[in-house]
């Protein structure tokens, strides 16, 4: 009767996983396919360009231009979206987008001459850098 009770476990359990791990993967499918939807969200402005960070937060930025003013939409891999106002900064090396309301610990980006979006820490660090997905701008 033990044996039993062990093979039934042990069986279990393997289904178990093989449904946990079934799950997971439909998880990420379904945030795959949700960034993938949103990378064509609907920007209300004049598109600047377009790139995808997959090191530190696998999300995509548009930078846009809207009533004299630019922003950045951040498409998170669920599909969640947020925007926020940015300053823009001419420096030698391309175009310095800096959140307005201060941001997130002072990082900022840096748009480069090969159209890479840069990211930087508030210790002037580049900690990453996104690839273009969609480059619309003239001025790099």
């Amino acid at each position: 009767m033990t044996a039993m009770f062990l093979t039934s476990c042990d069986s279990g359990t393997n289904n178990l996983d093989s449904e946990l791990d079934s799950q997971n993967n439909d998880s990420t499918l379904q945030e795959e396919e949700s960034i993938n939807t949103n990378k064509e969200a609907v920007i209300d402005g004049e598109v600047i360009g377009e790139w995808h960070e997959e090191k530190y937060t696998s999300s995509n930025y548009v930078i846009y231009k809207k009533d004299n003013k630019i922003f950045i939409k951040t498409i998170y891999k669920n599909g969640q979206t947020s925007d926020d106002e940015l300053k823009e900064l001419k420096v030698k090396d391309g175009i310095r987008y800096e959140y307005s309301e201060g941001g997130y610990n002072g990082e900022y980006f840096v748009l480069n001459s090969k159209g890479e979006l840069e990211f930087y820490s508030s210790d002037n660090k580049n900690f990453t850098t996104a690839i273009i997905i969609s480059d619309k701008s003239k001025n790099f």
